[in-house]
Order: structure tokens, then sequence, then C-alpha cells
């Protein structure tokens, strides 16, 4: 069995698994906490490593409705997270990322 890992456009893993019992080729995104919150960064237009857990949409003047599409898209698509609106109840993006967190939205990696 051969295994291949590559990255492909930050901060997203892919993982393509080839061998017996798989019928064919397997594809998982696996993304970290971190990874999400580079993710959030670039909807929210904040300078990367700046987003901190306490901020609002006080705080972040492009956290809008608009962001909220964004993240739900992100938490889909990056995550395997369905959307969910109730995701966008939370005050803070520390709040949104333990929510994820407790839902198992994170690889461990």
């Amino acid at each position: 069995m051969r295994e291949r890992c590559e990255v492909v456009s930050q901060p997203v893993i892919v993982l393509n698994i080839k061998g017996p019992g798989w019928g064919g080729l397997a594809t998982a995104r696996v993304m970290t906490k971190q990874a999400f919150r580079s993710v959030l960064e670039d909807i929210l237009s904040v300078q990367p490593g700046t987003l901190r857990d306490s901020d609002t949409r006080e705080t972040l003047p492009d956290w809008t409705s608009l962001a909220d599409v964004q993240i739900l898209v992100a938490m889909g698509s990056e995550l395997g997270i369905e959307e969910d609106t109730e995701m966008l109840s939370y005050e803070t993006v520390g709040e949104l990322l333990a929510a994820l967190d407790e839902k198992g939205a994170f690889a461990s990696v």
C-alpha cells in the first residue's frame, strides 16, 4: 500500500490513500484549530496572528452578515460541518472556535 500526503494551498492538508479495502481513492480533509483561525483572519480581514479569542463584531469592523455567510461556507467546505446558523450566535471568536472544537471539527495534527 502506498500513502501520499501533500500540502495543498495552506492551511488544508489533503490525504490521498489507496489500498486494499478502500475500493479506490479516498480523500480526507484535515484542518487544525490554528489553520481554521487563519481562515477566519482571511474572512475578517485581520493581519495573520492578530485574531484574538475575545474579538467580537464590535471589535472587528469586517465581521458583517456577509462574513457570517463566508464563515458558514468555510465551516462546511473546510471542516465538513453542516451549515447551522446557530453557529453564528456566538459573541466572540473564542466561543465560535470552542463550539466547533466540541463538535470535533478540528484535527489534532
